[in-house]
């Protein structure tokens, strides 16, 4: 079941997706086995509320040398209810990532496009610190956007690179705290 929603997600959803390819529930287990299952060093969580699936958050990338993780593969796949869900969850792991897990910070690629997206990881104290020009590579059943070194009005995407760190958090969270 679990299998069959993530799959209809990443179709849905696909243009906000480094990479676009023929989608199939077979793809979506082996994805999950060689990202989430078969390493010890991501997480995936899977987003339920009032027993309904929502949507999935990970954390992937530690760094060792920077105290620091990377938010990944944020996506709310039903978007009808539980308005402001996204930001409560990722509120959730940012405090758990620096009050638990003691992190310095963590860091997220978003397409400079998406500005909802951009809209929530400012809202959660997120700022902007690069911004990567990326350039279409096509394989056989699709494509994949991938980091360039061409920076021109040519470049059709751009990730920008947003960082939280704990004391932007602690910050974030008096204000939000304040506004009840």
């Amino acid at each position: 079941e679990t299998i069959h929603l993530l799959t209809n997600w990443r179709e849905k959803y696909s243009d906000f997706f480094s990479s676009k390819f023929i989608v199939s529930e077979n793809r979506t287990k082996q994805w999950l086995e060689k990202n989430y299952i078969c390493k010890n060093d991501q997480i995936l969580f899977l987003l339920i509320v009032n027993d309904k699936k929502i949507g999935h958050i990970g954390i992937i990338n530690y760094d060792k040398n920077k105290n620091c993780s990377e938010i990944d593969n944020v996506l709310r796949g039903d978007r009808k209810n539980f308005p402001g869900i996204m930001k409560i969850v990722l509120m959730k792991i940012l405090e758990i990532g620096f009050d638990e897990l003691l992190l310095d910070k963590f860091i997220l690629k978003v397409f400079h496009d998406n500005k909802k997206a951009i809209s929530l990881y400012k809202t959660c104290g997120f700022t902007l610190i690069d911004r990567i020009p990326l350039e279409k590579i096509l394989i056989p059943d699709g494509w994949y956007w991938s980091p360039t070194a061409k920076n021109n009005d040519f470049n059709e995407k751009y990730h920008d690179i947003m960082q939280i760190t704990k004391e932007q958090f602690k910050n974030t969270r008096k204000i939000d705290t304040c506004n009840g």
